[in-house]
């Protein structure tokens, strides 16, 4: 025998001989001590208990012969969001108790498809025992949702200090580093250059000279140490001219990023595909006080290998003009288009979007 649950604390038992519906509780009047609140059987009158009798508003009795019955009938309700399983009665009873309806069991259903099939089996199950059809009423259209608002992203260019965003022809993202990054590199190498060759002449001639060293006598020796670290910075300027990324292009069609010293088109530095990135990273330092500045953002790109790689950074301090309400607080939360109040998380968004990846923004307040 199967048995299936359903709203309301009721249970159906069904057989090919017999279908019945039970309560689960032990203070319910019944037919044989085991709960039934009604009982089916081929070629037999319909039992029921009083209570049945009474809140379906059927003949006293106890049975029901099965000729005052037409068919057996499944819906779907969109008021209570509900299968209902019922009996619909002939005309003669109907004007007796007032409706041609009689609900014996409801499966509160949603979606519309947990309890579709239990409600059809039980709903057959019946109708075959008492030898009537079984109807399932059409069911209502889905309602279509409402079409989702896209919040707009601010249009670009993005200026974000020493970098700028913008879209080329092509559909490329591309940031690109501005020209006073590469003239403070070239004016520190002329500057530290200048001081190694002051140190340099100033040791050796110390040193070659004629007159006694000075006091104390490593002060020469720590001129060379200074300028052999001044070549060092001066090295390192070079570097970052001749190695590091001026431009960092995102290609929506290919899901790709990857950044170049020169041109767009020339041999990138570094390069990754969508399948490497996890998510987008835009992190802010915002410090509350008189004005809202904004002291450090930067975005990165959360690795699949649980890494970042680093894309553009803004250290210089801001004054924020729209005067964007900040909560003081610490926390990384999914970026809300809705919410967007700074440059950086624009081109957070932006990012997110070409390569198809979640957009987290870490909050941080001062």
């Amino acid at each position: 025998m199967t048995r299936i649950s359903a709203g309301d604390n009721i249970v159906i038992e069904m057989a090919s001989d017999r279908w019945r519906l039970l309560v689960n509780t032990d203070f319910v009047e019944n037919v044989n001590g085991s709960g039934v609140l009604m009982e089916a059987m081929p070629d037999q009158p319909l039992r029921y208990t009083s209570p049945f009798a009474r809140t379906r508003r059927f003949p006293k009795g106890g049975s029901l012969s099965t000729k005052y019955i037409e068919r057996v009938l499944l819906g779907w309700n969109e008021k209570d969001e509900a299968y209902h399983l019922g009996l619909v009665v002939g005309p003669k009873l109907a004007e007796a108790r007032g409706s041609r309806w009689c609900e014996l069991a409801r499966w509160p259903d949603p979606e519309r498809e947990v309890f579709r099939q239990e409600a059809q089996q039980a709903g057959q199950a019946l109708a075959d025992v008492l030898g009537c059809p079984f109807r399932v009423a059409p069911e209502p259209k889905r309602k279509a949702p409402p079409p989702e608002q896209i919040v707009p992203l601010p249009s670009l260019p993005l200026a974000m200090q020493e970098w700028e965003m913008s879209r080329e022809p092509n559909g490329w993202l591309v940031f690109v580093r501005q020209g006073q990054w590469a003239r403070e590199r070239v004016r520190r190498v002329a500057w530290y250059g200048f001081w190694t060759v002051i140190y340099i002449l100033l040791a050796l001639a110390t040193l070659r000279s004629d007159i006694a060293l000075p006091r104390p006598a490593f002060l020469p020796y720590l001129g060379l140490a200074t300028a052999a670290m001044l070549v060092v910075l001066v090295a390192y300027s070079v570097y970052e001219l001749r190695n590091k990324a001026r431009r960092i292009v995102i290609d929506p069609a290919t899901r790709q990023v990857w950044g170049t010293v020169k041109d767009l088109n020339g041999k990138p530095v570094w390069r990754m595909g969508r399948e490497h990135v996890d998510s987008v990273y835009v992190s802010q330092v915002v410090k509350l006080a008189t004005e809202t500045k904004l002291e450090h953002a930067e975005i990165n790109l959360r690795l699949t290998s649980g890494g970042y790689r680093h894309l553009i950074r803004q250290e210089d301090e801001e004054t924020l003009s729209n005067s964007p309400s900040f909560e003081s607080t610490t926390d990384i939360f999914p970026l809300d288009r809705a919410a967007i109040q700074t440059e950086m998380q624009a081109a957070g968004a932006y990012i997110a979007d070409a390569l198809g990846v979640p957009v987290w923004y870490d909050h941080r307040v001062k």
